[in-house]
């Protein structure tokens, strides 16, 4: 039985959706949801459904019980993340799950809060004496396809991050792909991936899919971050969601998520996705 976290969200209900592609039914398969009211479409695709929340550690024990394998997904509340990621690993232990597969983030070789968080996680896991396998993401280029559209409407696409400078991001589709080729095939106990896109998305790759798409010359214009926070604050983006966006950015301009990798490629069969392509 395999259960996943986080399923009613974007990386979850993929990575269900490609379990039964493989032929693994719906009834093998657990979606541990914050709510129930959220599962009524995983439970049309016969598959299970119990409540489970991050916050209450007995609700993480219930749902886990008779689980053998674990897709932990990775939450976004970065400042409860250690805490609620470590009721996770114990409520396994609690239940006796085998296996546990996470999704972190690459090795940025930086001090950072977001890297910080997923390292004390895998700590956490490796600690619990329970199998593992770490999938370490790089950014999703979903979450980027907006900033092409912008750049269509604008003329420019505007960051302080140098032309040649990126981040290999990948599509969650992708990161759902492998994660299913790790949880229906063996020999993938105590191993590291790390799941990237094809070549690192710059701002000049920005710029020609935003020309491609808009068949017109767009360019990158490089700006500061002040200018960027003005930015993102005349979105109507939050304070905080804008800071949040100006440490990913600064991430990327790090170039220290540059690093490409062919894991995708090698458990899945196929390449990932190129980004001109995938926007």
């Amino acid at each position: 039985m395999i259960a996943v976290t986080g399923a009613t969200g974007q990386l979850g209900g993929l990575i269900i959706e490609n379990l039964l592609g493989q032929g693994i039914g719906g009834s093998e398969i657990t979606a541990v949801v914050r709510t129930s009211e959220k599962a009524a479409g995983l439970a049309q695709m016969g598959v299970l459904s119990k409540q489970g929340d991050y916050d209450d550690p007995d609700s993480l024990v219930s749902a886990f019980e008779g689980i053998e394998t674990l897709m932990f997904i990775s939450n976004t509340d970065v400042a409860n993340r250690e805490r609620q990621h470590n009721n996770v690993v114990n409520a396994a232990k609690q239940a006796d799950v085998r296996w546990i597969v996470y999704t972190s983030l690459v090795d940025m070789g930086m001090d950072n809060p977001l890297l910080d968080s997923h390292q004390k996680t895998e700590r956490s896991i490796k600690d619990s004496e329970l199998d593992w396998t770490f999938l370490r993401d790089n950014m999703y280029m979903d979450a980027y396809v907006v900033e092409v559209e912008i750049a269509m409407e604008t003329g420019a696409y505007r960051t302080p991050t140098a032309n040649d400078v990126g981040a290999a991001m990948v599509s969650r589709a992708d990161v759902a792909r492998a994660a299913a080729a790790v949880l229906t095939n063996d020999g993938h106990s105590h191993k590291i991936y790390n799941l990237t896109g094809p070549a690192p998305v710059t701002p000049q790759t920005f710029s020609k899919a935003a020309s491609e798409l808009g068949n017109k010359n767009i360019v990158h214009q490089q700006i500061t971050w002040d200018e960027l926070l003005a930015d993102y604050v005349g979105r109507g983006m939050t304070e905080e969601y804008s800071e949040m966006s100006i440490m990913l950015e600064q991430m990327i301009a790090s170039n220290t998520m540059a690093a490409v990798s062919d894991d995708i490629h090698g458990l899945t069969g196929t390449p990932p996705t190129d980004f001109v392509d995938f926007a």
